[in-house]
């Protein structure tokens, strides 16, 4: 009889577990990266580029999606207040979808911030400036125009989840990213045959963020431009601009990217790099990419595998 029970028991915790679709995936990647600055000096390292562990489930309830995800990563650096070697959750949230569009709380990309990154494209370092921040709240409307999406965000006083992981300052356990003020955004995208065009903007505290961009690929050839404007009172204005252009050939790519930034007319970062990537198969890529960077007159040189799963 006691065993009866107490396989009536485990049953009955079992039965919601199973109801719902779990994932784990993540992605893996090192990089082994050189250095030769203006001065002549040539330094060597090997990055441990934020590896993750993503672990999502998803059920059917009442007519409505419900999705919970937490992501983990392992920082071997101790950019960015991380301990070195430690753990971190780096994205926790829950999204109920339905007719009525879809509601994320948690760590969650902003509105800008769900939108564009149309010049991301080297397979490492780069990226574009004018990014949007995570946000506390996302509303994704529901598609009433084929082709259109529309979101808007927002982060309560002293919310968390504005300036990225969930990382923490050595030797504490206080959390980096809290803000003093409100934040909200506000983003759309709009597909048009093979090509796309995104608005967003965003308000942080005094500053105000706002970008769009367009990308096109055709045949295998794909090319993005975007920019941004960062507004923030008492201080002059912060452009952003990104190209890229990329070209796929059976399993290698071809990739080049530039992305700059000025203020008061002059530069404060100027970087381009090209780039070839091999996909080995299934979700591995290898990869060498050469990097310029003019504001510094630096030259990097990286060499990596990815590994997504």
């Amino acid at each position: 009889m006691k065993k009866i029970i107490a396989l009536a028991v485990a049953g009955a915790f079992a039965v919601p577990a199973m109801a719902a679709d779990v994932s784990v995936n993540g992605e893996i990647e090192f990089v082994y990266a050189t250095l030769d600055d203006d001065a002549g000096a040539n330094t060597e390292t090997v990055v441990d580029n934020g590896n993750l562990i993503k672990v999502t489930a998803t059920e059917e309830v009442d007519g409505l999606t419900i999705t919970a995800g937490v992501e983990l990563g392992l920082d071997g650096e101790t950019d960015d207040g991380a301990v070195a070697g430690e753990t971190f959750v780096s994205a926790q949230f829950i999204k109920i979808a339905g007719d009525f569009g879809a509601i994320t709380m948690g760590d969650t990309a902003g509105a800008l911030d769900n939108f564009g990154d149309y010049s991301d494209q080297a397979p490492f370092a780069l990226g574009f400036a004018g990014d949007g921040s995570d946000h506390a709240l996302r509303y994704d409307l529901p598609t009433v125009v084929p082709g259109l999406s529309v979101s808007a965000s927002m982060t309560p006083e002293d919310g968390a989840f504005v300036s990225g992981d969930d990382e923490v300052t050595a030797g504490t356990d206080v959390r980096t990213n809290g803000v003093s003020a409100d934040a909200s955004g506000f983003g759309a995208a709009y597909s048009f045959g093979d090509g796309e065009f995104y608005y967003g903007q965003q308000t942080v505290a005094a500053t105000d963020t706002t970008a769009y961009g367009v990308k096109y690929s055709v045949s295998g050839l794909y090319v993005a431009y975007e920019t941004a404007t960062v507004q923030t009172a008492g201080a002059s204005d912060i452009k952003h601009t990104g190209y890229a252009a990329t070209y796929a050939w059976n399993n290698m790519k071809f990739i080049y990217e530039d992305q700059k930034s000025t203020q008061n007319a002059a530069d404060t970062a100027d970087d381009s790099a090209f780039a070839v990537e091999y996909n080995l198969g299934s979700n591995v890529d290898i990869f060498a990419e050469q990097r310029d960077d003019k504001f510094n007159s630096d030259t990097y040189t990286y060499v990596g595998v990815e590994y997504n799963f």
